[in-house]
Parts: C-alpha cells; sequence; structure tokens
C-alpha cells in the first residue's frame, strides 16, 4: 500500500502535504481493491506498507493515519531493502 515519488524518493511537496495525500493515495488504493475483488470486505484482503524512510516519520510525528487492518512493515527492522542501497554498502 501507499506509494513514493518518482524513482523511489520522496514526494516533493511539504511533509504535512504528503501526509493528506497518502492518506488520500491509501483510501484510492482500497477502492481499487474493492472494485477489482468485487465488493470484497478489503479487511480481509492481506495487505502491508512498508514505513520507509520519510513515511515512517510521517506516521510516528506527524499523525499519518494507517487503516487498522494494514499491516506496518516499519523501516530498521532488516527485513526490507533495495539492492541499489546495498549495492553502495
Amino acid at each position: 500500500m501507499a506509494m513514493r515519488g518518482s524513482g523511489d524518493t520522496a514526494i516533493g511537496i511539504t511533509d504535512a502535504q504528503a501526509v493528506v495525500v497518502l492518506e488520500n493515495v491509501v483510501s484510492s488504493q482500497l477502492n481499487i481493491l474493492r472494485e477489482v475483488f468485487n465488493g470484497t470486505n478489503v479487511t480481509e484482503i492481506p495487505q502491508m506498507w512498508c514505513l520507509y524512510k520519510e513515511v515512517q516519520g510521517y506516521y510516528e510525528h506527524l499523525g499519518l493515519q494507517v487503516p487498522d487492518h494494514i499491516t506496518l512493515l516499519a523501516g530498521g527492522t532488516g527485513v526490507y531493502y533495495h539492492s541499489q542501497i546495498m549495492e553502495q554498502v
């Protein structure tokens, strides 16, 4: 669930604007799931949101609202890596 900017970067707007955009994006994504799965209760469809980089800050400090049924994968847990980032290490 959610999104990042072009080239997997932060969205080029203020943090407060990004919170609103991300909440709207997730709402739209849930509507897409409802349409694709013919009205299925979307809370029964497994979903994950990786709180990567700046988005984790939106969640922890700016009140980004995430629906309760979406599993959060917090950054820094060693579960999610980008191969491009790991090549630089």
